[in-house]
């Protein structure tokens, strides 16, 4: 009886599983990914070079970074991102990167090439067609012909 409450608090305490790669010889393996990527020949630093760098899964790295166990963990995944969204900017102003490529990925940084028209805080919304502008316009303008020539300002 005691060895069957023993066994079944052992099976809920453990989770399973190989044991965790996470330990101080990882992080230190983390710092030398982050400051030597480009000897590895990687362009910038990414999550997929991080992982294939330490024989882990990135979905591993994204687990770590979810544990609070391992808090520092998110700190090196910002600034794993902060380093490749300063290498992207810095070489797509050079030019040193293809631009499209470039303003792709940092998309997943927050910039973006779109822009916002308001008027008097108000969005503008287009919802007529181009012919029923076209026409809007041609009106606006034959108006004005015909204002001008009444002598009406």
């Amino acid at each position: 009886m005691q060895t069957q409450k023993y066994m079944r608090s052992r099976a809920l305490s453990n989770k399973g599983g190989r044991p965790s790669k996470y330990n101080n010889k990882t992080l230190s393996k983390v710092m030398d990914y982050l400051e030597h990527f480009e000897e590895e020949g990687q362009v910038i630093p990414t999550v997929a070079g991080l992982a294939v760098h330490l024989d882990v899964n990135r979905d591993t790295l994204y687990a770590w970074a979810q544990d609070e166990d391992k808090a520092e963990f998110s700190d090196i995944l910002g600034k794993l991102k902060s380093l490749q969204e300063i290498v992207l900017v810095n070489n797509g102003l050079s030019g040193d990167f293809n631009s499209v490529i470039t303003k792709m990925m940092l998309t997943k940084h927050g910039y973006s090439d779109k822009v916002d028209v308001v008027t008097d805080g108000e969005s503008i919304n287009n919802t007529k067609s181009n012919a029923d502008l076209a026409r809007e316009i041609m009106f606006a303008m034959q108006t004005a012909v015909n204002k001008g020539e009444d002598g009406n300002d």
